[in-house]
């Protein structure tokens, strides 16, 4: 048994190891005795903790009776039989559990079998009925099996084409069996996009679910893979009316295949970035990049084997796939499948489920607070929500706290490369939520470089600078990209092109995106600063601040807006109301009504179309 204590003013970092019996227990002594009334936080790691007893626990609670009562014991590092020992005595009430990657080690798809012979006979997936870890890794044994008859092996690129099903789950865990490369891919694209994307991506094999254009399956496939210049030479139907169950007999010759251990560092996974730029790119993850950040967000949202997991976002989206799916595969938890992201019908899903966890874009969530069908005791069963890909207001979070009373909401920042970059504590405040991404994730570093030289900051002088980030659950790299085109630098930091500052508190703040800067008469304009403005105006649902060309001024500020249901925009109104919050120059030169701005498939706004109608529509007015 070992304890070591180190501390500043306000933080006891406490590591304990082997044992913490009656014979140990006594050590934590040496805690009690350093704990003073500025002491906030005490971390303690259980990494190398093996069990507790009951003497340990009383222990832990003298520590916490000892703080103040706002202070927080923290707990990293904890084995599943210790955090279960926690849990049944109720003293995971007391502190903030984070429970061991005690798989580490392991591969996707060496985690999947550990998970199934952990939690065999529990609901891992539940669609048009519940499906166990047991029945998910049959099923995908025996595609694993059809896939690997087709010609797929260690290393081979496959797609996985489908709207969030039972069978994209099983053809995830089957590519991963045989030690080949999944490629995500929306159920947006077209069949021209999936031919171009096969040839950024080599992808030789897909396996194609729902989609609109499966409908007609046989001219799909013939259209894929005769289309010229398509690498597609294999598509496996996962749609689903296909069953992947087998009988007992049949399935005893094929139960011990794909046996081997894979190594976590070989990598496992591609994803596409959006390319609303240009061409997208594909990103390189191994198991052990994207298994960690995964395992962050398991521990800010406390994520266990009792929660269940609402699949209300696309799992070829990082936030669906990494904070959703595979946090849910860590955690032993339950993913529900709604069968469509209508709001409406997402309200009664999640009713009729009660999902304790649901993680959205914020368009989702504030869309569903603005439905006629909405009713505060239809999401009360919702504890936690991670928010991504687009910036909350003030005024939009305090209506979402008051709407899902019971839920705690996470503010969060990422990308395909390397997600989480940051997240905001599950207790943190509604000004921390709203107006930051939160603190720096573990394993990761953020850097700070001047807009204009390149050169690197000091994050503690608050200045602005270019985000870039690297860390453990940072891509390999973008696949067969000139090395003059990779995003990484000869330090390893991936840049963003966001730009923004820390505070006092180690807080990011996002400024916006770089490239949507507005340049307007001389000055430069901050799209995310005039939102925020806006969106406190009574009326507004959403709003989206872009700039278009002008000749005269370079850009113009342009304000596209929604209205709340019912309710009309005084635009003489609204633009005296913010005009005593903004200078002169970041006024909007138009409003453009929408009754729903253009919405991508991940379920953030198109920027991209949105600001090619609103230039055509500011064209057509002169």
């Amino acid at each position: 048994m070992g304890i070591t204590v180190n501390g500043s003013d306000k933080t006891l970092d406490v590591t304990v190891s082997g044992r913490l019996d009656s014979a140990a227990a006594p050590g934590l002594d040496s805690v009690l005795d350093k704990i003073t009334s500025d002491i906030d936080t005490i971390n303690f790691d259980f990494s190398d903790l093996a069990y507790i007893s009951s003497v340990g626990l009383r222990k832990i609670l003298q520590i916490k009776k000892a703080l103040n009562p706002d202070a927080v014991i923290d707990i990293k590092g904890v084995t599943e039989t210790v955090a279960e020992t926690f849990r049944v005595t109720g003293f995971d009430s007391y502190v903030k559990l984070h429970t061991a990657l005690d798989n580490s080690g392991l591969s996707i798809k060496d985690l999947f079998a550990a998970r199934v012979k952990e939690y065999s006979g529990n609901v891992f997936v539940s669609a048009d009925r519940p499906y166990t870890f047991n029945e998910i890794d049959r099923q995908s044994q025996v595609l694993a099996t059809k896939l690997f008859e087709a010609g797929v092996h260690k290393g081979t690129h496959v797609g996985l084409y489908s709207f969030n099903s039972v069978n994209w789950v099983v053809a995830f865990f089957a590519v991963q069996k045989c030690g080949a490369i999944a490629l995500p891919l929306s159920y947006s694209y077209t069949k021209e996009e999936l031919v171009s994307l096969s040839q950024i991506g080599d992808i030789t094999h897909i396996c194609a679910g729902n989609a609109e254009e499966t409908g007609d399956f046989e001219g799909f496939v013939s259209a894929l893979t005769s289309a010229d210049g398509s690498q597609i030479r294999s598509i496996t139907d996962i749609r689903n009316e296909v069953s992947f169950d087998m009988d007992e007999a049949e399935y005893e010759g094929i139960s011990g295949q794909f046996s081997d251990v894979l190594d976590p560092e070989d990598d496992c996974i591609m994803l596409f970035t959006s390319g609303s730029t240009g061409k997208p790119k594909a990103v390189l993850h191994s198991s052990y990049s994207i298994l960690h950040s995964a395992q962050c967000a398991v521990d800010v949202m406390d994520l266990g084997s009792k929660d269940s997991v609402c699949m209300n976002v696309p799992f070829s989206h990082t936030l669906g796939l990494v904070r959703c799916f595979l946090a849910g595969l860590i955690a032993g938890a339950r993913l529900e499948l709604p069968s469509s992201f209508d709001i409406k019908e997402l309200i009664a899903f999640v009713d009729e489920r009660k999902c304790t966890v649901m993680n959205a874009v914020p368009t989702t969530v504030v869309s569903m607070a603005n439905d006629s069908t909405f009713s505060p005791d239809k999401v009360s069963s919702i504890r936690c929500s991670i928010l991504v890909g687009a910036p909350v207001t003030e005024t939009q979070m305090h209506m979402l706290i008051e709407c899902f009373a019971n839920n705690h909401f996470i503010s969060s920042y990422g990308m395909s490369e390397l997600s989480p970059i940051t997240m905001t504590e599950y207790t943190d405040t509604t000004e921390h939520i709203c107006c930051t991404v939160g603190k720096v994730c573990d394993g990761v570093e953020v850097g700070l470089f001047d807009l204009n030289t390149g050169e690197q900051l000091d994050p503690a002088k608050g200045e602005k600078g270019e985000i870039a980030v690297r860390g453990t659950s940072a891509m390999t790299a973008y696949y067969k990209i000139d090395p003059d085109r990779q995003a990484i630098d000869k330090n390893g930091y991936i840049k963003t092109g966001d730009f923004g500052f820390f505070d006092k508190e180690n807080y990011l703040h996002i400024g916006g995106r770089m490239k949507e800067l507005i340049h307007t008469s001389g000055y430069t304009v901050e799209p995310n600063e005039v939102a925020s403005v806006i969106s406190s105006y009574d009326a507004i649902a959403d709003v989206k601040v872009l700039g278009i060309p002008d000749d005269e001024h370079g850009e113009l500020v342009i304000a596209c807006i929604t209205p709340k249901s019912g309710m009309k925009i005084d635009e003489d109104d609204l633009n005296d109301k913010i005009s005593a919050k903004l200078d002169s120059y970041k006024l909007p030169a138009r409003y453009l009504i929408y009754d729903r701005l253009p919405i991508l498939s991940n379920g953030k706004v198109d920027a991209v179309s949105l600001k090619a109608d609103a230039e055509a529509k500011v064209k057509s007015s002169k």
